[in-house]
């Protein structure tokens, strides 16, 4: 991958920004008919919701290691990791094992935790999605159901083994607040553009989401991920146009917000974690 990575890159952009005019044009949207509100609830409320998520999330997986990490620079490290995964390397990976090795982890340890992480928050997603496309009448949903509980039942065991039933259940009603999170985002990204999108049905939209992002294929799964809710909309009886644009724009809101929070919190610079400086 590391090798066709660039041209990958330069692929997978022109994929996205493509797939956007062409959702304009299809939908024929103009400026003045996005909704401010949903914008709005997306920007300032959601977004960085999704930060303090991922903050929490940090240091949850540094209590698993038995290291304590303080919350301030669990929220900066959390918010630059998210914001690293537009390069064209796991910069998200890199940036959240980096965190926990600066706090006392081991590096394979580190990156063994950061993903096992990765692997539960795409089980648990896989699961909500296959429930959305049972629900809506197509029955291989159920297979993945089945595969979605299995590996997330696999992870939470070898959770117990290392940490305890607490740190393993604090993990899973993290994961699963983090997906009704997601499509709590992508129910407003469609609103943004007028589109009514039920709760249930974001759950397969987030899995397409946070599975392109996952795949490696593009960096943050530029592209892969507007492609994959593009091609399962018709599942929800939505249009390809419709599901491409809206997760286009919440991976661009949320790329936004993010990079002004990096910013103004200072997540380029030197930080304490746990009572030390790290860079």
């Amino acid at each position: 991958m590391q090798r066709y990575r660039k041209s990958l890159t330069i692929l997978a952009t022109i994929i996205f920004f493509a797939g956007i005019i062409w959702s304009i044009r299809d939908l024929k949207l103009n400026i003045d008919d996005l909704a401010i509100g949903p914008l709005a609830l997306l920007a300032f409320i959601l977004v960085p919701l999704s930060l303090l998520y991922g903050g929490v999330g940090l240091q949850l997986l540094a209590k698993v290691s038995g290291l304590k990490m303080a919350a301030s620079f669990a929220f900066r490290r959390s918010a630059l990791a998210q914001l690293a995964e537009i390069l064209p390397i796991p910069g998200g990976a890199i940036v959240r094992a980096g965190a926990l090795v600066s706090i006392g982890a081991k590096v394979g340890e580190g990156a063994i935790l950061v993903l096992a992480a990765a692997l539960l928050w795409i089980a648990i997603a896989a699961t909500g999605a296959g429930f959305a496309i049972y629900a809506n009448a197509e029955s291989w949903g159920w297979a993945i159901i089945i595969s979605g509980l299995f590996v997330t039942a696999l992870i939470i065991i070898w959770i117990v083994k290392k940490a305890g039933w607490s740190a393993a259940l604090q993990i899973l009603v993290h994961r699963l607040f983090g997906i009704a999170l997601t499509a709590l985002r992508i129910v407003c990204a469609f609103a943004i553009i007028g589109a009514v999108l039920p709760v249930e049905s974001g759950l397969i939209f987030a899995f397409a989401t946070i599975a392109g992002s996952a795949a490696a294929i593009a960096p943050a799964g530029l592209g892969v991920s507007e492609i994959l809710s593009a091609a399962l909309a018709p599942i929800v009886s939505v249009g390809p146009a419709t599901a491409f644009l809206a997760v286009a724009l919440n991976r661009i809101i949320g790329l936004s917000v993010t990079a002004l929070s990096v910013l103004a919190t200072g997540g380029f610079t030197k930080a304490k974690a746990g009572g030390k400086v790290v860079g």
